[in-house]
């Protein structure tokens, strides 16, 4: 690059010559040639008046650039017309001042940028896929005791107290198992215990509630033949003695014929409930509605002259012992009968609802009631909650209607109220049978 300085005489303005100065810029070329960022990128030398004096590429050399160098390094419009990455140097040569440019497509600065990326994303989800593989596998190894543990639990709740947990560590879960094994031990050797223990309670009981089912039939049935004689010789001394006995004998002999009776009528309740617990149990399709009628005859005959409503619903068919269930119907029929002879209009009820448990069938009237709190006495033997002044009875009439809704395995309970009327109830715990 040659440059020259003209030489004038200041005082007369003569020019005396020229200072010439040859500047070889073959270094920077060479260094700005060298350059080549890239197989598309390009490298040049810009003067202050924005020409592009040396260039990797001849041709556009004294071509002015097409960026705004105000903006500086970045990416801008490169010379071949694409947005390209640019990055300046300044340099001085004597006194001038030029700027070289190293100039790169964007798509090719940019690429290995985008394959390191590339190869971080690959790493990057490998190092995921294995720690998540390995997480899992980390995971199971401490949930598969627990889960063995579980199971263990579950095989036990079910009825198998012969389950045990394989001890496969000795760190806490190990532990664990082991003290789960120990408890399950103990438990298995407790309820064995206890089963036997059941066992030997129930055979004990079984053979006292039969000795004591025998021993009332045989006191029940010994206790009828006295009682016939004493009612034998309380009608002799009536018919054959009346003149000798007077008023005040007749009156004595009155009473023990009405105590005799009583006493029959007691014996033959014991009878009867004695042979409830003995008789073998049928189970059969049972017409509700027949066996229900059937009772119902038979405690109507107690009505007659007094005025009751009755209301009868229809009733399912159910499975069990017809001549036992019509037991039961009659014993609460008479119940609610007898219970509502102080009622000027007496009002009984006969029902059924389903539930859940099964069918529950009722007999509510609006008689003397009771009070609640002596409900559970009801259904034992000889428990009477009015005097027989007012109300007769044995107190066994209800005893045996528990005993046999027992015995069909379901269950019989009671409501009331003093002066309010009462409500009988019974559920059988069986489907009811399509007809």
């Amino acid at each position: 690059m040659i440059m020259a300085v003209p030489i004038v005489v200041l005082e007369t303005g003569k020019l005396e010559g020229m200072l010439v100065a040859d500047v070889r810029l073959k270094a920077v070329w060479d260094l700005v040639a060298s350059i080549r960022p890239g197989k598309k990128g390009e490298s040049f030398i810009v003067d202050p008046e924005n020409r592009i004096i040396a260039h990797s590429n001849p041709s556009v050399v004294l071509r002015e650039t097409r960026f705004d160098q105000s903006i500086g390094d970045g990416i801008q419009l490169g010379q071949s017309g694409e947005k390209a990455v640019l990055v300046s140097q300044g340099i001085a040569v004597g006194i001038q001042h030029f700027r070289v440019f190293v100039e790169s497509p964007v798509s090719e600065a940019l690429a290995l940028t985008m394959q390191t990326v590339r190869v971080m994303l690959i790493i990057v989800a490998v190092v995921l896929l294995l720690s998540g593989g390995l997480g899992t596998l980390m995971v199971r190894q401490i949930i598969r005791p627990i889960e063995n543990i579980a199971a263990a639990a579950r095989a036990i709740n079910a009825g198998d107290l012969s389950c045990r947990v394989i001890i496969k560590s000795r760190d806490e879960l190990g532990v664990l198992a082991s003290a789960f094994n120990g408890m399950t031990a103990q438990l298995e050797a407790l309820i064995r215990d206890l089963e036997n223990r059941v066992a030997e309670r129930t055979a004990k009981l079984a053979a006292a509630n039969h000795e004591l089912e025998a021993f009332s039939y045989t006191v029940s049935h010994d206790l009828r033949a006295p009682l016939r004689h004493i009612n034998g010789y309380v009608d002799l001394l009536t018919s054959s003695c009346r003149t000798d006995l007077g008023e005040r004998g007749l009156r004595y002999l009155g009473n023990i014929a009405f105590s005799a009776r009583q006493m029959r009528e007691l014996i033959d309740d014991l009878l009867s409930f004695s042979r409830v617990g003995r008789v073998k149990m049928r189970q059969e399709a049972v017409e509700m509605n027949l066996v229900l009628q059937e009772a119902l005859a038979i405690a109507q005959e107690a009505c007659v002259g007094r005025a009751v409503e009755w209301s009868i619903g229809k009733m399912p068919m159910v499975r069990g012992d017809s001549v036992l269930l019509r037991q039961v119907w009659v014993n609460l029929l008479e119940n609610a009968v007898k219970f509502t002879q102080s009622k000027e209009f007496a009002r009984i009820e006969v029902g059924c609802s389903e539930q859940e448990e099964g069918i529950v069938f009722f007999v509510a009237d609006n008689g003397a009631g009771f009070d609640m709190e002596y409900a559970d006495k009801l259904f034992e033997v000889f428990q009477r909650l009015h005097p027989d002044a007012e109300f007769e009875g044995t107190g066994i009439g209800l005893a045996i209607v528990r005993r046999i809704i027992e015995r069909h395995g379901g269950r019989a309970w009671a409501e009331g109220e003093l002066d309010r009327g009462a409500k009988f109830s019974f559920l059988l715990p069986m489907p009811k049978v399509d007809t």
